[in-house]
C-alpha cells in the first residue's frame, strides 16, 4: 500500500446523472491507498447532485457559488491536504487500480517527481470509446502549440508544484487547462509518463467554439507565439475539429 497521501477533486454543476460513477471510480480504490482525500466542490447545483454525494461517506463537499469550473479546482487545490493531486470531473472516471499505479509512480521517482500523467479514453456522445495519448515528450518551440500536449484529467501533480508555479488561470474560462499545462512544460518541474489508461472523458460539455479560439489565440501569444501565427494555428486547428463554417461563424461572432 502506498504512502503518499492523494486528495482528488471533482468540480460539479448540476451532475446527478453522471456523479456517482465518478464518487465510485474513487471509492472504490481507497483500500489501495493508506491516505486518500475526495473534495466535491459544487457550484450550487439545484437538481440532485447533492443527494448523491451524501451517499458516499468521507467525501468533503463545498456548496457556494464560483466563478466557474476553473476557480472551483483552485478552491479544491487550496483545501487540498494530499502531497498529490488529481482533478476528476463529475462526468468523468477512473480506470481501476489507477490511482495506485500513479502514487508507485511518484513514489519511484522520489520527492523531486512533480506530475505524473497518463493516456485517456473518450467517449463520444454515441457512447465510443477511442483512446488519447499524451505528447509525452519535452515540446520545444512552435510544438507546444499545436494542442493539448498532456491528458488533464490523467494528470496528477504534487501540490508544492501548484504552490510554486500557481494554480489555474481563470481569466481563461474554458482553457485555462492548457495554459496550466504550457505552463508546467515551460518549467524544470521533472514529470514522468505512464503508458496506460488512468482516466475515461465523457464528451459533449457545453463550451462557446468562439471563445475557446480566441482565448487560445491570446494564451498562445502570451505565450511567445506572435499574434498573426497565433490567429492562423489557433484558427485552423478548430476548422480540423470543428469544420470550416462552425470556425468561421464563431470566431466572427456569429456562433
Amino acid at each position: 500500500m502506498t504512502r503518499i497521501s492523494l486528495t482528488i477533486i471533482t468540480p460539479v454543476l448540476n451532475g446527478a446523472n453522471t456523479i456517482e460513477a465518478c464518487l465510485n471510480s474513487v471509492a472504490s480504490q481507497r483500500t489501495d491507498i493508506a491516505h486518500i482525500e475526495h473534495i466535491v466542490i459544487d457550484g450550487g447545483s439545484v437538481d440532485r447532485t447533492l443527494e448523491v454525494v451524501s451517499r458516499f461517506p468521507g467525501v468533503r463537499v463545498i456548496s457556494e457559488p464560483d466563478e466557474g469550473i476553473f476557480d472551483a479546482m483552485n478552491k479544491g487545490i487550496r483545501l487540498a491536504r494530499g502531497e498529490v493531486v488529481g482533478i476528476l470531473n463529475a462526468d468523468d472516471w477512473y480506470e481501476p487500480g489507477a490511482l495506485r499505479g500513479v502514487l508507485a509512480r511518484f513514489e519511484w521517482g522520489g520527492s523531486d517527481l512533480g506530475v505524473v500523467y497518463g493516456d485517456q479514453r473518450r467517449w463520444t456522445v454515441e457512447g465510443t470509446p477511442y483512446l488519447v495519448t499524451p505528447h509525452h515528450k519535452r515540446l520545444k518551440g512552435w510544438q507546444r502549440y499545436l494542442g493539448m500536449p498532456l491528458r488533464h484529467g490523467s494528470m496528477f501533480v504534487r501540490k508544492q508544484v501548484y504552490e510554486r508555479l500557481g494554480t489555474y488561470n481563470i481569466r481563461y474560462t474554458l482553457t485555462a487547462d492548457y495554459e496550466l499545462t504550457l505552463r508546467l512544460l515551460a518549467s524544470d518541474v521533472p514529470m514522468a509518463y505512464l503508458p496506460t489508461v488512468l482516466v475515461n472523458m465523457r464528451e459533449g460539455g457545453a463550451g462557446n467554439v468562439g471563445t475557446v479560439i480566441w482565448e487560445r489565440i491570446e494564451l498562445r501569444h502570451e505565450a511567445g507565439m506572435s499574434f498573426i501565427p497565433a490567429f492562423l494555428l489557433s484558427v485552423l486547428i478548430s476548422v480540423k475539429t470543428k469544420g470550416f463554417w462552425k470556425t468561421i461563424c464563431s470566431v466572427f461572432g456569429k456562433e
